[in-house]
């Protein structure tokens, strides 16, 4: 019998039970709903609903899932502000920083590299906000452009010689040709 899935309006999850010794292998679904997370500067998504399972993989807890947010952005072309749905799967590693067992810190493996993985706090949670921060930020497009604008249309044959940069390349090109 599956689990029933938790629902959280809070990214911060308690994972302590996931570290008990007979825990390898224990896996929960989540569903979380978020009013607002901010990305970045003025960049912040809006309605954020995330379905995860965490699961107990080796020496830490392994999240993966999907997330949905709206984020207000400015089109390339009109400059105008318009509403972009960003949905994407990820998958995220969290380790502890402190064993449960002896209350004593973690050593990290090498202190000037950066980890590959996010944290299980002092606390034994888990924030998702970073994790899905990233996650919405990498999927978002390079240069939005607000659905149902005009595409640009770059005809080269409406180009005199004087304004077109590659002119003289292109008769040379037709030079060969002949």
């Amino acid at each position: 019998m599956a689990a029933p899935t938790e629902h959280f309006s809070d990214p911060r999850i308690n994972v302590v039970d996931f570290f008990k010794p007979d825990a390898m292998g224990r896996a929960r679904r989540y569903v979380i709903d978020l009013n607002a997370l901010e990305l970045d500067n003025d960049l912040i998504a809006r309605s954020v609903h995330t379905e995860l399972r965490l699961a107990r993989a080796g020496a830490g807890v392994i999240a993966e899932g999907i997330v949905q947010a709206d984020v207000e952005l400015e089109c390339v072309r009109t400059l105008d502000p318009f509403l972009y749905t960003v949905t994407a799967e990820f998958t995220e590693q969290f380790r502890p920083t402190i064993d449960l067992a002896t209350g004593r810190e973690i050593a990290v493996e090498d202190p000037d590299e950066e980890p590959d993985y996010f944290p299980v706090d002092d606390s034994h949670e888990i924030d998702l906000r970073e994790a899905l921060r990233q996650v919405i930020l990498v999927n978002l497009p390079m240069q939005p452009i607000k659905p149902g604008t005009d595409p640009v249309v770059l005809d080269e044959l409406e180009q005199d010689e004087a304004t077109n940069p590659f002119a003289a390349l292109g008769a040379l090109l037709h030079e060969e040709r002949n």
